[in-house]
């Protein structure tokens, strides 16, 4: 045992008695509220929502969250994956590149106006529209023709067969094409969903008011009110004094301030979302595929998992996805501990004297991202990797990562998506997130995107993958694990996906 991990396995030997707590979820669902009387929810945010624009953003918890509180989607994907209707009350494959929506002719925008099947087709053309360059672009390249017939049908037609194209468009949501030619979409919002934008300080505090007429069923509770409260530290000690009703993102580490407390609901479950150090191939020396193998067997993630995240995920499996996506291949092997191999690769790409390369992280976003990062860190330095560490707060390391296209040799992050297409469809060339420029990994891609039957798909992704293991643009991790503190009297259903719709919330009488 080397010395870093003798060190990470003393800092481990808690862990077992932390486990137990994984299951005070229980213990203390039967807290009594004064719910009967409450109408307003506050929620704590670790970090501010960056845009409002449903068509520029891909961040689940923060953006898409509220996003998806204020607009409709044709179609809605309810935490178990199951496809619901929502502004579309039903829809129907005419064929292998087309579908027919019928839009509920009772959806309506907060301002009264309807939502028309011309307003659809107008939402396509702007994500579509090349010169805008919308961060959701990518995932809709297949879409060739999108038409209105008559003012509540809607015709989808796809270049090719599309298995992904009702998950991809439960996060489509549409803007009025009269509102958003008049508004800056970023910085404002109006949409036909269950709740209106009252009140928003960029970057900062947020208030949602539920419509009163609002088309479908309304909202049960009143008013959402959104905290950035600057870090997770902060959003623990809010918890814990009755600040806030809900936060997302806790630590295995925090849960045990909450042991016996009635008041409290913790909520662990398994986490779609991957954590995982990014390397920039278009950049030396993580360019060279031997360097970027050799930091996946320099790392010992299960010590990692052990010390920090408190045993609650196990590694990845050579993969990004994990067990809750379609196409995940529970065949692939992680990349194994193994340092002698990784100063073999780094001597084979002529590093034997070692290398530096840049890794930055945001703060107060990701779940113990410095303790991980620190303890990545420490590992590669055993092999001879020096790790330079930079840290920004979210919105300036995102804006560095995407809308400047000015990503360090390494970044630490956690990503997810709706689709098993639009996760890995993060690594193609034209995703302004992949720093990845691999023919072949695209066509191996596209391939298991639009491949014909069920069978032919599983069987594409798993090649797709096991090429994505074998080319390592990533040095893998694990899950990140996903923990809820809430007040015992809110109703809800987390989502392993990290959505956080109020929408499906309600207190308790």
């Amino acid at each position: 045992m080397n010395t870093t991990s003798r060190a990470l396995s003393v800092i481990a030997a808690g862990a077992a008695a932390l486990l137990a707590l994984t299951g005070c979820s229980s213990a203390v669902s039967g807290g009594e509220g004064e719910a009967a009387e409450r109408d307003t929810l506050r929620i704590g945010l670790s970090g501010g929502v960056n845009t409002l624009d449903p068509h520029n953003t891909a961040s689940v918890g923060s953006d898409l969250s509220v996003i998806g509180s204020i607009y409709s989607a044709l179609v809605h994907r309810t935490p178990d994956g199951e496809m619901v209707p929502d502004a579309a009350e039903s829809w129907e494959q005419v064929d292998a590149l087309t579908w027919t929506f019928e839009l509920d002719p009772d959806v309506t925008f907060s301002n009264g106006d309807p939502l028309t099947a011309d307003d659809v087709v107008w939402n396509f053309e702007r994500v579509q529209d090349p010169d805008l360059a919308l961060r959701l672009q990518s995932f809709f390249t297949n879409v060739e023709e999108v038409t209105a017939e008559g003012d509540t049908t809607v015709s989808i037609r796809t270049a090719q067969p599309d298995a992904d194209l009702l998950q991809s468009l439960s996060f489509f949501y549409l803007l009025d094409p009269d509102w958003a030619q008049e508004n800056d979409p970023s910085g404002a919002a109006m949409g036909s969903g269950p709740y209106t934008l009252t009140d928003y300080t960029p970057k900062g505090a947020l208030t949602l008011e539920a419509r009163e007429d609002y088309w479908a069923d309304a909202a049960q509770i009143a008013t959402i009110e959104y905290a950035d409260l600057g870090s997770s530290e902060a959003e623990v000690n809010a918890l814990q004094t009755g600040e806030i009703d809900l936060v997302s993102g806790l630590s295995p580490k925090d849960m045990a301030r909450f042991e016996g407390d009635q008041s409290v609901v913790l909520e662990a479950l398994e986490s779609s979302r991957a954590a995982f150090v990014k390397l920039n191939t278009r950049l030396d020396p993580v360019s060279d595929v031997r360097v970027r193998q050799a930091l996946n067997y320099a790392v010992d993630k299960q010590a990692i998992i052990e010390a920090i995240l408190r045993g609650t995920v196990e590694p990845s499996r050579g993969q990004i996805l994990t067990e809750n996506f379609t196409g995940f291949d529970p065949d692939l092997e992680p990349y194994p501990y193994d340092p002698e191999r990784a100063r073999e690769l780094l001597a084979e790409a002529g590093y034997a004297d070692g290398l530096e390369i840049a890794l930055e992280y945001p703060t107060d976003q990701y779940v113990e991202a410095e303790a991980i990062v620190q303890a990545v860190a420490a590992q590669l330095a055993e092999v001879g990797v020096t790790v330079d560490i930079s840290s920004a707060p979210f919105d300036v390391w995102l804006s560095k990562y995407v809308q400047e296209g000015d990503m360090a040799q390494s970044i630490y992050i956690t990503q997810s998506w709706q689709t098993t297409s639009g996760f890995l469809g993060l690594f193609e060339q034209s995703s302004p997130y992949a720093y990845w420029d691999d023919d072949e990994y695209t066509r191996l891609l596209t391939d298991a995107r639009f491949a014909a039957t069920p069978e032919e798909q599983s069987a594409a992704y798993s090649e797709t993958l096991a090429y994505f293991r074998e080319q390592a643009p990533v040095l893998f991790l694990f899950p990140q694990p996903a923990i809820y503190g809430m007040d015992a009297a809110l109703e809800w259903t987390p989502s392993p996906d990290g959505w956080i719709l109020p929408y499906d919330m309600s207190f308790t009488e």
